[in-house]
């Protein structure tokens, strides 16, 4: 597998001294397997994507691991319009495991994160809920055209995950399925300079 370790902490930094990203990006870095283009299917890549979140881990110095499918500040970028409240908008959506607030240090608000494998369920910013439920508890809601919908289990702070262009902050968070893991990102948040090196290591002992 190529491993592609990107290291967030210089290029996150410049872009801070015009607008803050809304997460933690100093030790923050971000591994991408590119299981997809490597010919892996899905058993394989949670059995690959398992063990080097295991092995970082177990490193001195790692504080958190997680998965997303979109990186932050990464190559891939997902947005859809939308209206809310008679405005045109543009909701930013992501695809993670339940870990991704805490090693990107976005503070949960109120309710939680995903418990594992769950379905039918989202978790959107702060300003995606005040603008759409004013004054409301936006716990409970139900969204989305889906049957069932998805009904909202956590609201977390504003961030500008895909985009520091997200002027308005209207995340939506789901968790990751099994068909989207060949295409996951493994996050990590370390106080060792090393890692980059270490997760190389690591992933050349699994393939």
């Amino acid at each position: 597998v190529l491993l592609i370790v990107a290291g967030l902490l210089v290029r996150a930094a410049h872009h801070a001294l015009y607008t803050d990203p809304g997460f933690g990006y100093e030790r923050l870095i971000s591994i991408d397997g590119q299981l997809r283009q490597h010919g892996y299917n899905a058993s394989r890549a949670i059995a690959y994507l398992d063990q080097m979140q295991a092995r970082l881990r177990a490193l001195p110095g790692v504080r958190s691991v997680s998965l997303t499918l979109l990186p932050p500040l990464g190559h891939a970028v997902s947005y859809a319009d939308a209206v809310i409240d008679r405005h045109h908008v543009r909701v930013y959506p992501n695809w993670i495991a339940p870990d991704f607030f805490a090693t990107m240090q976005i503070p949960i608000l109120l309710g939680r994160t995903f418990y594992p494998n769950e379905k039918n369920a989202v978790i959107v910013s702060r300003s995606f809920a005040s603008s759409q439920w004013p004054g409301q508890n936006p716990l409970g809601k139900l969204v989305g055209d889906g049957n069932p919908k998805d009904v909202i289990v956590g609201v977390v702070a504003d961030a500008h995950i895909n985009a520091l262009n997200d002027d308005d902050a209207l995340e939506e968070y789901w968790m990751a399925t099994r068909e989207q893991m060949t295409g996951m990102v493994v996050i990590a948040r370390t106080q060792a300079e090393s890692l980059p090196t270490a997760a190389k290591a690591i992933s050349e002992s699994l393939d």
